[in-house]
């Protein structure tokens, strides 16, 4: 990502938004899939993309593909700052014999 995509992104957000508002879903998915393929891993674009898909064209496939997609990559995001908190997660807890807790 160069400098430039973060103010390029926002702005194709907003043009998206704006062509959502008065309904050329066309072009509002043209100004969505450009800002996909400038920030692919952009959390903010990817959430864009599951709730577009979801409310305005309504294609359940890609709207579940795009939440997944923001799902994972938060979860990346949460463990790299976990990583840097220096923090560990514990592990997950099991009932083993009637005994709850981790091992």
């Amino acid at each position: 990502m160069n400098q430039d995509t973060p103010g390029k992104l926002s702005k194709l957000l907003a043009q998206t938004k704006k062509l959502q508002d008065t309904g050329n879903l066309a072009a509002a998915e043209n100004a969505l899939r450009k800002a996909l393929e400038a920030s692919p891993d952009s959390i903010e674009v990817l959430q864009a993309a599951a709730r577009f898909y979801s409310c305005e064209v309504k294609d359940p496939a890609k709207a579940a593909q795009y939440a997944s997609a923001c799902r994972e990559r938060s979860a990346q995001i949460i463990a790299e700052m976990d990583e840097i908190l220096g923090r560990r997660r514990p592990p997950a807890a099991r009932h083993i014999g009637g005994i709850i807790g981790p091992y």
